[in-house]
């Protein structure tokens, strides 16, 4: 019986010609076939099945890597599944309150290339050491809300390009943190409590995207102007931001810059450095509190997006129709008038507005 066991779980898993071959065997064998469904209930109820005939559906979408939200660590136990399992390029932790026990994933780490972490309640530090991942190219650390502290370093990631981190209590990433990130070009640690950046930070030469949504930063430090290809900064909703270094304005290569909800931040210190930004695209001031544009606006000669939303403005100055390029002016929830919408809509006849 045992060695029929064997051969007809094969059948059912290797390919669907054999899965209908291993079915209509089991038609005639119910004690086998009690025995098989009972092997496979896990699989079966993972994935909310209760039939013996959708296993190879089931099996089908982990090769083809169809069911990208499921977490298939709970397989591994499973001989038939672990090769299956080691083989993907995606892997999935989630929903798990005791997350200790999943991270030995050194098994996976030769075929990974993402590798997201999320919704785990249990978790409230990560470990020292995830294993060497040489193919990965994607980390999302998120919607951990128990999560309140980094180690100093994960491991080595040399192909990583982007990494998130949010939605978590941590307030501060240890500075050596993000030594071991050669490629990074996209990072995302909005959403977090952070009151100052690791300093490691500014040896991502080839970062280009940068999010800091939602924490707790009052300033930014000066190496920030090391990050000369960083092309997208989002500073939104850091309602202490106060002040931001002179050196931002140099950032060249700089197409988009978020500043909306920055209520506390200087706006003298602001328009001198936006104005120095001659690359920038799009310029979100949104919800700002602001009676006025900061002066200079106009040498923007790129801006084709400009956002100001949501504040208290109620004339623009005729130094606004400068912006030749502009595509796009959000101004609703504003004090603009019917008669100053029609003359802005004169001062920018190309432009599409949002008022």
């Amino acid at each position: 019986m045992e060695n029929q066991f064997d051969k007809i779980a094969q059948l059912l898993t290797s390919n669907e010609t054999n899965a209908k071959v291993a079915l209509h065997i089991l038609k005639s064998q119910p004690e086998l076939e009690k025995e098989v469904k009972a092997y496979f209930l896990p699989l079966l109820e993972m994935f909310g099945k209760k039939k013996l005939n959708q296993v190879y559906s089931i099996i089908k979408k982990i090769k083809e890597e169809k069911e990208p939200q499921k977490t298939f660590l709970p397989l591994l136990q499973h001989p038939i599944f672990s090769d299956l399992m080691r083989s993907r390029t995606n892997l999935i932790i989630k929903n798990h309150s005791n997350i200790s026990t999943l991270f030995d994933l050194g098994e996976f780490s030769s075929t990974t290339q993402l590798l997201e972490i999320y919704n785990n309640k249990g978790l409230k530090r990560l470990p020292n050491h995830l294993g060497k991942f040489p193919k990965l190219e994607s980390l999302r650390i998120h919607q951990n809300k128990l999560l309140e502290e980094l180690p100093d370093s994960l491991t080595e990631f040399p192909e990583l390009k982007n990494l998130m981190i949010t939605n978590t209590q941590i307030e501060q990433i240890p500075d050596d943190f993000f030594n071991n990130f050669p490629n990074l070009i996209y990072l995302n640690i909005g959403y977090n409590s952070l009151r100052k950046l690791p300093s490691s930070l500014k040896k991502l030469k080839n970062l280009t995207h940068l999010y800091l949504t939602a924490n707790e930063l009052e300033t930014l430090p000066n190496w920030i102007g090391e990050l000369e290809k960083l092309e997208h900064l989002d500073l939104a909703k850091n309602k202490k931001l106060k002040e931001l270094p002179p050196v931002l304005g140099e950032l060249s290569q700089l197409k988009k810059l978020d500043l909306s909800a920055t209520k506390k931040l200087d706006k003298n210190t602001l328009a001198l450095i936006v104005s120095k930004m001659e690359s920038l695209e799009e310029l979100n001031l949104a919800n700002n509190g602001l009676r006025e544009i900061p002066q200079n606006l106009d040498c923007l000669t790129q801006l084709k997006q400009l956002i100001l939303n949501r504040n208290k403005l109620s004339i623009l100055p005729d130094s606004i129709q400068n912006l030749e390029g502009l595509k796009v002016l959000w101004l609703y929830n504003n004090l603009i008038s019917e008669e100053e919408k029609q003359r802005i809509r004169k001062l920018l006849p190309t432009t599409h507005f949002n008022i």
